[in-house]
């Protein structure tokens, strides 16, 4: 996928700092424009609003500076309201190809696996939404899981048309992908002899996607599980060694308007790697 304007959310914690550096990734995929926002929750008692805003502004500018030192065009914004509908509704009216948000922000506990903000930014974006994840939280060597999250790609697919449309936007990043892992997992079968049917289908449905990007020189290899998405999805990301997940976040059945799905909402909050999610409408 093209990727030539970015929303970049920061909270000023450690990890949305720490997004600099994932910016300075996407520019190989092309990345021209990065708008850098931060939005005030309106909850904020009014008595320290304007105060809350002031520091805002000081800290976008130590930020913005970074970025532009990447030879990138930053443009500055400061919101109050909702963070996730305030950061949804901007990157949509500003035509962004992505938002690119930290996992992890202010508040964050060993148990929680995703931050309320990113979850709900990823659950209502129609805007392809990159969530980074990191190691070491809460510490000063908190650092990106990976700097390098297009060298090895694990694609999900059940074959829907969401899922297959966003496959095709993957191939226009064909320049930074070095590898694909193609994966089917297989939920439900009624009898050994049906398995073996959706088995055989869903191989031959890879075989032709494989062709697709070997034709585009990339690396690929495909493989079929049987048992829930999610697990499946977690498993092979962790036996691949994989840098980044990719996946549409509502598949077959599914319709716009409805909550981030099931399989995209686990594979999100659970996953090590970076998750890049498209809602594919």
């Amino acid at each position: 996928m093209l990727i030539e304007k970015a929303l970049v959310a920061t909270d000023f914690s450690e990890p949305a700092r720490q997004l600099v550096n994932s910016v300075e990734e996407l520019k190989a995929a092309g990345l021209k424009e990065v708008l850098l926002m931060h939005v005030v929750n309106a909850s904020a008692d009014y008595s320290i609003l304007k105060s809350m805003q002031d520091n805002s502004e000081q800290e976008l500018a130590k930020e913005r500076q970074k970025i532009e030192n990447l030879g990138l065009e930053v443009k500055t914004l400061i919101s109050v309201g909702s963070p996730a509908n305030e950061i949804t509704q901007i990157a949509q009216k500003e035509k962004m190809d992505l938002i690119l948000i930290a996992a992890h922000g202010k508040g964050y506990v060993k148990e929680v696996l995703l931050g309320s903000t990113t979850f709900d930014v990823v659950r209502i974006s129609e805007v392809p939404v990159l969530v980074e994840k990191f190691k070491n939280i809460g510490s000063a060597d908190c650092q990106a899981v990976t700097e390098e999250k297009f060298k090895k790609v694990l694609i999900p697919t059940d074959f829907s048309e969401r899922s297959l449309s966003f496959i095709d936007k993957l191939k226009e990043a064909k320049d930074i992908i070095e590898e694909v892992v193609l994966l089917s997992v297989i939920e439900w079968s009624k009898s050994k002899p049906e398995f073996e049917e959706f088995k055989d289908k869903s191989y031959q449905q890879l075989k032709k996607l494989r062709s697709e990007f070997e034709e585009l020189g990339i690396k690929v290899t495909n493989e079929v599980r049987a048992g829930y998405s999610a697990g499946g999805i977690l498993a092979v990301a962790e036996e691949k060694d994989v840098s980044l997940i990719a996946m549409a976040t509502r598949g077959a059945g599914t319709i716009k308007g409805l909550f981030i799905g099931s399989t995209a909402n686990e594979v999100v909050r659970k996953a090590k790697q970076p998750v890049l999610l498209d809602p594919s409408f």
